[in-house]
């Protein structure tokens, strides 16, 4: 499996915050075991669990917070469930969500993308397959045009449930990160756009409706993106001179990296801007206990 699965993936540890230059601040999310930090106690009150009423009944993951020009706080995030046809199946899709009270209580404010059932050509018509929708990014751009002054990125792929293994199996081969944008949080919402591929994209999908992905990440920019099988995780900074964005780039044994790209405002041009940490880095925090980075975040 090129990337871990939600439920297999290790229990993140702590942040870590990673100046660069005068720019901007990444934090990053260390995979490993649980650490206890006796040097920096916790604050009391912290952390807050985030409930969304109607929604987050069986939990919630991947949020993504934004605030909007009134002060309101905006989030993005996952909410999972199960399929009817294959209990093993799990089905995760975006949601949003907003918060008047500096994220004490929260409204869902409903559905962005839902995980699709998809009917798989033969001989595999039979097994169940559904389109995931996770790991959102919701951004608030005010240097966009009016009509996409709020965007948001996030994670498509496949996953099936193979029927000789009686488990479910991400095909990341068939996956992208997808671009949508909004005048508002309610929407409309744009079409969505293709956005990003790796090295592993099967050109099968290019004869759906969405066509070929704007940015084949790995042929555009081969000395720096060459060796990263997909994308995921995406990160967002907003800049007067655009957006940068920041992506989890897995590269099979190697592990992975963090890399950085920044983008025009509409995102029709995006360029490579180098890599922020590879997962190798994270062996020297913390004696050898972290194995790679991952969820990026960036603060100006």
């Amino acid at each position: 499996m090129l990337v871990e699965n939600k439920s297999k993936k290790h229990r993140i540890a702590r942040e870590w915050i990673l100046v660069l230059g005068s720019m901007f601040v990444l934090i990053l999310s260390c995979n490993g075991r649980t650490v206890q930090d006796t040097r920096n106690p916790p604050i009391p009150g912290f952390p807050l669990r985030i409930e969304v009423p109607g929604v987050s009944e069986n939990g919630i993951i991947d949020t993504a917070l934004v605030e909007d020009e009134t002060g309101k706080i905006w989030m993005s995030y996952s909410e999972v469930t199960f399929s009817a046809f294959a209990p093993k199946l799990i089905l995760v899709q975006t949601r949003i969500a907003v918060s008047a009270d500096d994220g004490v209580t929260w409204e869902d404010r409903g559905l962005i993308h839902r995980a699709e059932s998809v009917t798989l050509p033969p001989p595999n018509q039979d097994a169940p397959a559904v389109w995931e929708q996770e790991v959102a990014r919701l951004i608030f751009n005010p240097y966009a045009p009016a009509s996409q002054r709020w965007q948001i990125l996030w994670h498509r792929y496949l996953r099936i449930y193979d029927l000789d293994q009686d488990a479910a199996v991400p095909l990341f081969e068939h996956g992208w990160i997808a671009w949508k944008g909004a005048p508002a949080p309610g929407g409309p919402w744009l079409r969505e756009r293709k956005l990003f591929s790796g090295s592993i994209y099967n050109e099968v999908n290019n004869s759906d409706a969405l066509g070929e992905p704007e940015y084949r990440l790995d042929q555009l920019f081969p000395a720096g993106l060459g060796d990263c099988l997909v994308f995921t995780e995406p990160g967002a900074l907003v800049t007067p001179e655009g957006p940068y964005i920041s992506l989890k780039c897995p590269t099979g044994a190697e592990g992975g990296k963090i890399v950085l790209l920044r983008c025009t405002h509409n995102l029709q041009t995006c360029d490579y801007r180098g890599n922020f940490l590879s997962d190798k880095d994270a062996s020297s925090l913390y004696n050898s206990q972290f194995n790679g980075f991952s969820a990026s975040e960036m603060l100006r």
